[in-house]
């Protein structure tokens, strides 16, 4: 426990963590969040804070404070959601391998409890600082853009029932930063190459998203929707636990963490192989 709040502690207390942070509340405000189909304009959140009127927002059900805090986390966001979570530790993860720094934090401790140790900060401060850009960015929507009592005419009536449980929606951020911090993590544990270790999880999430992206166009465009290559599109889908209904929780959680216990178990199963401590 004592070695895990030293690492926490020495991560975020780095320049990283808070740079990680702002990047993901910038790109939580570049994300597209109306389109106007009359003029064909799409808007993100910047420009329809610059742009739009209050009579505008208040009557487009789209830009009432819920749903842009809940769809502001597609596109760019999730996107970079792995580069951002491993920018947190990996460069200094990598610059104590190269210090050789490690072997002396390991004699204080056990190699197995300071590889675990590492291994719980690393993916908590991920996942909190994407937590953290997130919850600045959902505190200025509530105080920008209108709630859902104050929508008029038809989006009034398009935004009755609307809610947003914002600690569940937090919570979901949170795990999802986590998650996407464990395959960088496991690679850090083998390669020394900072930038690889980074995009690899990048380009693989990007992979993934456009083939779910294909599997679900081809599925509901067929002449009878195929709702099993439905069904696996949303269960390989790496964007699961942002979406996933109050239903379907239980078994994207199960799915993740089970995920998350194969990471765990390459990543100490890496770890003990190197026969240098400090490499």
């Amino acid at each position: 426990m004592r070695e895990t709040v030293i690492s926490f502690r020495k991560i975020i207390t780095a320049g990283g963590f808070w740079l990680c942070a702002a990047m993901s509340l910038v790109l939580l405000c570049c994300s597209d969040i109306y389109t106007d189909f009359d003029t064909q304009n799409r808007y993100s959140v910047v420009r329809a804070v610059l742009e739009l009127p209050a009579d505008v927002k208040s009557a487009n059900v789209e830009l009432c404070s819920a749903m842009v805090i809940r769809n502001a986390r597609g596109a760019w966001f999730a996107q970079f959601a792995p580069i951002l979570a491993a920018f947190c530790f990996v460069p200094q993860m990598c610059a104590e391998r190269e210090e050789n720094a490690v072997r002396f934090q390991i004699f204080r401790s056990s190699k197995l409890k300071w590889e675990i140790s590492r291994f719980v900060s690393a993916v908590v401060s991920g996942g909190a600082a994407i937590m953290l850009g997130y919850m600045v960015f959902s505190a200025a929507a509530l105080l920008i853009f209108p709630n859902v009592s104050e929508m008029t005419g038809f989006a009034a009536e398009l935004a009755t029932g609307t809610t947003l449980n914002y600690f569940a929606e937090i919570m979901r951020v949170l795990l999802y930063g986590m998650f996407w911090s464990i395959p960088s993590l496991v690679l850090a544990s083998v390669l020394r190459n900072k930038y690889i270790i980074m995009c690899v999880p990048f380009f693989v999430k990007y992979a993934l998203t456009g083939l779910c992206a294909k599997l679900t166009n081809n599925a509901l465009f067929s002449e009878t929707v195929d709702a099993q290559t439905l069904r696996f599109a949303n269960f390989i889908d790496p964007d699961r636990i942002l979406w996933v209904n109050s239903e379907q929780v239980l078994g994207a959680v199960i799915l993740f963490g089970g995920f998350a216990l194969v990471f765990f178990a390459a990543y100490l199963f890496a770890a003990r192989k190197r026969g240098d401590c400090g490499a």
